[in-house]
């Protein structure tokens, strides 16, 4: 449903990047891409702040490393944030899927966390359910 309401982020430019410390950080994108970088982030504080259900509590990747002074950009592994909710909160994204592409994203997102043989299974066994 259309509801005529508009959403704004910030201003995301490179006077904003630069005061933010992002354009010198070692392997920054931000000089070499600054129009998908200003999108990016754009996008990144716009659904933080408006819909954060999108992301379901998810971090992006650049958040976090912009946040990390001691570790160059890039070198860091990151892994999805994990507490004993995940399964439980991935299977409900699966169930409560409005469409195909939904649903798809949410299979995406899945693929990221480390799960056991029985989460993955649980959650394969949902996915299918609501394929059919």
């Amino acid at each position: 449903m259309t509801t005529g309401e508009r959403y704004e982020s910030p201003r995301v430019d490179m006077a904003f990047a630069d005061r933010n410390g992002w354009v010198e950080k070692p392997g920054s994108k931000w000089q070499t891409m600054p129009e998908i970088m200003t999108r990016y982030r754009a996008a990144s504080i716009l659904i933080k702040s408006v819909c954060p259900e999108i992301v379901m509590g998810l971090e992006f990747a650049d958040d976090l490393l912009d946040a990390r002074e001691d570790v160059p950009a890039r070198q860091v592994v990151l892994e999805p944030k994990r507490d004993d909710k995940v399964v439980e909160r991935l299977e409900s994204c699966i169930r409560n899927a409005a469409d195909k592409s939904e649903l798809n994203a949410v299979a995406k997102t899945v693929q990221e966390f480390n799960l056991d043989n029985d989460e993955a299974q649980r959650l394969r066994k949902a996915y299918r359910e609501k394929r059919t």
